[in-house]
């Protein structure tokens, strides 16, 4: 089952670059252009010059050979530093759920995962992977020998003894980093060299599945980088292998674990009508009065709603008030919906939306989901409702979904099924540039 590693971390050398939050990111794929050029404006040694996606139209292989002479030179003249020393990571992260006060700290660490293929049981997806963005990855990662972005990994331990330890190594010291990144998430890093700690934590983690939360894409870049290299005769070495993987893993008991939802906006559609719709919604739904359509009524409708599955709030272009729908308790998603699908799967709210009301009602196909036709995917619900109520928008309407919970994420994964597209937004995401791993091909 898992098998967890120290590795020899590399680091920015604050001394050379000025404070850490002048050089970490977001990750790669949430990078917009606006953010990226306001992350190259704020450090010649930001990590963004390393990991961003190639320029459409580029030679991939010619603009990653650049992209890792640059590292290569970080790294000779002290810019970045590798510990000499095995380690782990304990990082925590202290944010607030955007739309809410409630203040939470998420645990992890920071550590390298043995790689398996799927079929193994051991590494659970939940997602769907495109090409594009692997191919992106992986001639990066064939340039440099590292991995940059963070794995995030999820683990059941329900007595919460590994956070015990991590939280027990915290309280030792001062973090190594201590950053406040763009949306007012606290970042802290420490680094774990006590070799019998790491092995306690080594033996808790032994005969655990894990499940990835984020960084599908990334993983199996990882998994086909190694299958390369093994092709071509490279060894497995300590302590860095070409069969390992940067990883954060995180309890999926964490009380800091938040996966927010993201909501549906349409546009486009021919002839649509709410009235009508609802009409038509009324065979499998309870069709309720929900308030005023504006911010403050629907954030307390959604708060209302969390956990209340089977569940959404409409908002229409023209409509001044925001409707409800409820499945109706007569109603079984397993025999309403076709298919040799998983109850489980049937019954998520995103399933509900997505077959028996944007395909069945209003005519957007499971490939228009996937590719956005008629269809755009927001986080921010006040977002959203503006864009619909926006006289002057394209927009026609918003559904607002319930979060999809963590225990339906490894519920799916233990089918071996695919959540539908954007099922899950973990939240917040973990930087990228802490710390980095470069693979040992000696």
């Amino acid at each position: 089952m898992a098998e967890i590693y120290p590795f020899r971390g590399i680091t920015f050398n604050r001394e050379r670059t000025g404070p850490v939050d002048q050089v970490v990111t977001q990750p790669y794929d949430k990078i917009s252009p606006s953010m990226l050029e306001a992350y190259l404006r704020k450090n010649q040694y930001n990590i963004a010059r390393i990991i961003a996606s190639a320029p459409e139209g580029a030679d991939l292989e010619r603009h990653f050979a650049g992209v890792a002479e640059k590292f290569s030179t970080w790294l000779n003249e002290g810019v970045l530093t590798r510990n000499k020393k095995p380690c782990l990571y304990p990082y925590f992260q202290t944010y607030r759920v955007p739309g809410s006060g409630a203040e939470y700290t998420r645990k992890s660490f920071i550590g390298l995962g043995k790689l398996y293929d799927y079929s193994r049981g051991v590494i659970k997806p939940h997602e769907q992977t495109h090409s594009g963005p692997k191919v992106d990855r992986l001639t990066l990662t064939r340039a440099s020998g590292c991995q940059f972005g963070l794995l995030f990994m999820l683990y059941s331990d329900r007595e919460g003894a590994v956070n015990a330890l991590l939280e027990a190594a915290a309280a030792q010291g001062e973090p190594l980093f201590r950053v406040e990144d763009e949306y007012g998430v606290l970042h802290r890093l420490w680094q774990l060299e006590d070799a019998s700690k790491i092995q306690a934590i080594q033996r808790l983690m032994q005969g655990k599945s894990l499940y990835i939360a984020d960084g599908h894409h990334r993983y199996e870049t990882a998994l086909t980088y190694w299958r390369e290299k093994a092709a071509e005769g490279v060894r497995v070495i300590p302590e860095e292998g070409i069969d390992r993987a940067l990883m954060s893993f995180v309890s999926i008991q964490d009380r800091g674990l938040s996966v927010l939802p993201t909501h549906r906006v349409v546009f486009g559609l021919e002839n649509f009508s709410l009235p009508a719709l609802l009409e038509e919604l009324k065979r499998d739904f309870e069709v309720l009065e929900a308030g005023p359509a504006d911010v403050e009524n629907l954030q307390g409708r959604l708060e209302a709603l969390a956990g209340r599955g089977h569940s959404f709030v409409v908002a229409a272009k023209g409509e001044k008030r925001l409707t409800g729908l409820k499945l109706k308790d007569t109603v079984s998603p397993a025999t309403r919906i076709p298919g040799a699908l998983s109850e489980v799967w049937k019954s998520l709210d995103v399933t509900l939306l997505h077959k028996l009301i944007l395909e069945k009602r209003l005519g957007i196909s499971a490939h228009d989901l996937e590719h956005q036709v008629h269809v755009s995917y927001l986080r921010d619900p006040a977002e959203a409702l503006r864009m619909v109520l926006d006289p002057g928008s394209k927009f026609q309407a918003v559904f607002f979904l319930n979060p999809t919970s963590v225990e339906q994420v490894v519920a799916v994964a233990d089918r071996s099924e695919c959540m539908p597209q954007k099922s899950t937004d973990f939240y917040p995401k973990m930087l990228t540039g802490l710390v980095i791993n470069k693979l040992n091909l000696q």
